[in-house]
């Protein structure tokens, strides 16, 4: 998971993931429908942080990023680059913040049917290797956090 915030969020005296958990004043917009991992789900429990709950899908909770309903949500970083390139948003407008001792996500696995051919199952794993080498949205606006 990394985080996603509007790039106005200042992250200046919040150096690491706890900082940002504990500042009172800062809004972390959550998903309701979805399983964080026993990592972050614990720490939004504690967190100090306002939680504004959403059931509102990744594209709509990136706009409301951007609008500033809140300052960031937490994201995997495959479907933040998958929104991210397809939102209309640049570099300027948002941030992607990648935390040190962040777990990494699950797995995700594609499962097919024995009816699917091989001519297609080649295409998938091919399509998979290209998003594996170069699905990275740009560089330009990524903060490391301890």
């Amino acid at each position: 998971m990394i985080g996603l915030a509007n790039s106005r969020f200042n992250l200046a005296r919040k150096t690491s993931l706890d900082d940002i958990f504990r500042d009172s004043n800062t809004k972390i917009l959550i998903k309701e429908s979805i399983v964080y991992g026993p990592y972050l789900e614990t720490r939004i429990s504690e967190m100090k942080a306002q939680k504004i709950a959403t059931y509102a899908e990744f594209t709509q909770m990136i706009t409301m990023i951007f609008q500033g309903r809140a300052d960031l949500t937490f994201i995997p970083f495959e479907e933040a680059n998958y929104y991210l390139s397809h939102s209309g948003y640049s570099d300027h407008d948002l941030k992607i913040i990648r935390f040190s001792g962040m777990p990494p996500g699950e797995k995700r696995h594609i499962m097919c049917s024995l009816k699917v051919s091989d001519e297609t199952m080649v295409r998938l794993n091919d399509a998979i290797a290209r998003l594996n080498s170069d699905g990275e949205h740009s560089q330009k606006n990524v903060t490391n956090l301890k």
